[in-house]
Parts: C-alpha cells; sequence; structure tokens
C-alpha cells in the first residue's frame, strides 16, 4: 500500500461506474486521467498535512483539484492519485435536509 509523506493526500479514484446518475461516457472513450476527474474516495494524510485533512474519516467522498497531484498509482487493482492537502477542496456528505441560517 501508499503511505503518503508530508503534506501529501492519497485520494481513490472513483470510477465512472460507480458514480450515479449523469451521463455515462463508454470507458474506452476516456483515458485514465479523464475518468478520475476530481472526485475521489480519501484513503490517508501524511503527518504534515492540515489537521482538518488528516481528521477526514478513511473512504470518504472528496472533490479535488482538477490538475493536482502525481501521475495515477495502481496499487492492487485500484488507481490513486496522491495530491497536496490543500488541493482537497471539499468532503461529500449525505444530505441531511435543507439548511437553514439561524
Amino acid at each position: 500500500m501508499v503511505k503518503p509523506m508530508g503534506s501529501r493526500v492519497l485520494v481513490e479514484v472513483i470510477k465512472l461506474d460507480e458514480i450515479r446518475g449523469g451521463i455515462l461516457i463508454p470507458k474506452h472513450a476516456l483515458d485514465r486521467e479523464q475518468r478520475a476527474q476530481t472526485k475521489g474516495r480519501f484513503v490517508d494524510a501524511g503527518v504534515l498535512a492540515e489537521e482538518c485533512i488528516r481528521d477526514i474519516v478513511p473512504r470518504t467522498e472528496v472533490i479535488f483539484a482538477r490538475y493536482s497531484g502525481s501521475q495515477p498509482i495502481e496499487d492492487d487493482g485500484r488507481l490513486f492519485f496522491l495530491i497536496n492537502d490543500v488541493d482537497v477542496l471539499a468532503i461529500i456528505t449525505e444530505n441531511k435536509g435543507d439548511v437553514t441560517d439561524g
């Protein structure tokens, strides 16, 4: 398994066939980087990553900057990116109802 160092974050790529809704494009029409888009599952963070990033629960879906990180890393049949902690833009949570002020 790949272990991120410093302020790097390891994100597992979510494959197109795992994404619900939207338009599905045949896999042969896209290369790996295009399929990866900007959505993935948080795996691990290095010890120098921001505390808010280190506190993310593994397997939480995250959105990260489109052109961030390393070349895709394949390990055990799964695809990963190593990205900087500042490139994690948001976490995806389940909708628990409307958000209101006050």
